[in-house]
């Protein structure tokens, strides 16, 4: 993991890099001010880190800089997805990736001043965040579809995936879920097999692993930055919506807004999502692809594949998604079987 001191060292050492062109000459002083953050995740380590550089004719610079412990992978990711929208001409709305140190796994951000979106929504707000209104979440969830509308609008790579062949992969995976105490999974593979061929090709594009509330930082409060791009994905379209409403589900009962159930924020984030994207949309897919999104997650958790490949099976957290995952799956069998 990160010692803060070694952190300090590759900062001041690589100081151009954050701070512009500068020289031994103008030169006066540098002071670097790094701040353990709270992590949500085990596996990582978060630092801020403050940056001044005084020169010698009185030239202050300052910078604020994110660091955290990461593989060179995530480094990666994001130079591609700035890539996308610097070739679209559009402002990128992810941190822009500054240096990665093979040798520490530092991997090294713009820092993003702004609010974690799932902070907002708990019931116990921290210092500094103030309680949001019905309007406020409505046109949050709103900015989170219409930036993942232009993600994928920027990432399309006019490729499609079939929905039969989905729904033949999430029946193989079915088979290889354990623990899933369910009556007549037969009810289940024949309900799929009747959903084949009702919507033909899904287009593809590249998406957020982990597009969810805890990664979306709100900044000036009408602009969104997305973080944690450890992974990316070549997905159907429908994935990472599914993805961030699921999310949504399994911590409901820690939010504060019960006037805005969670059914109605899918309804407003499909809206505004069909209103921006410039791909083939339809809702009767999406509530296939949602339902196999399910047994997909549940695979990768009994593999130890996906986003499990770094997450310890027996995280807390993990368990809550879990559950709602199960629920989710366990409900649509109740469907099935009425």
């Amino acid at each position: 993991m990160i010692d803060i001191d070694i952190l300090k060292h590759e900062i001041i050492n690589n100081i151009d890099k954050y701070i512009g062109n500068i020289t031994d000459e103008t030169k006066e002083s540098i002071e670097v001010e790094i701040k353990k953050t709270g992590t949500i995740t085990s596996y990582s380590k978060h630092f801020d880190c403050f940056v001044k550089m005084e020169s010698r004719n009185s030239e202050v610079r300052k910078r604020y800089l994110f660091a955290k412990y990461s593989d060179i992978e995530e480094y990666n990711n994001l130079l591609k997805v700035q890539k996308f929208y610097k070739d679209a001409g559009v402002n990128p709305k992810i941190p822009k990736p500054l240096n990665y140190f093979e040798d520490s796994k530092l991997l090294i951000m713009e820092g993003i001043k702004g609010g974690n979106f799932l902070l907002y929504l708990l019931r116990k707000l921290l210092p500094g965040f103030i309680l949001f209104s019905k309007a406020d979440i409505k046109h949050k969830i709103r900015l989170c579809a219409s930036w993942l509308a232009e993600l994928h609008n920027l990432t399309y790579i006019e490729d499609y995936v079939s929905l039969n062949d989905e729904i033949e992969l999430a029946m193989i995976r079915l088979k290889q879920i354990p623990n899933l105490d369910v009556a007549n999974n037969n009810n289940l593979i024949k309900n799929l097999l009747e959903s084949k061929g009702e919507s033909g090709t899904i287009p593809i594009c590249l998406t957020h692993r982990d597009f969810s509330a805890r990664n979306i930082i709100f900044v000036n409060n009408k602009d969104i930055v997305v973080v944690d791009w450890a992974q990316i994905l070549k997905k159907n379209i429908y994935y990472s919506i599914a993805y961030f409403i699921t999310n949504l589900e399994s911590r409901k009962r820690y939010f504060i807004y019960s006037f805005a159930p969670i059914k109605s924020l899918e309804s407003l984030f499909l809206e505004e999502y069909k209103k921006k994207t410039r791909l083939h949309f339809n809702i009767s897919t999406y509530n296939i692809v949602k339902k196999l999104y399910y047994i997909e997650y549940l695979y990768e958790y009994y593999t130890g594949t996906g986003v499990f490949e770094k997450w310890t099976r027996t995280n807390k957290r993990m368990q809550n998604f879990i559950g709602t995952v199960v629920n989710g799956l366990l409900d649509w069998f109740n469907e099935i079987q009425i």
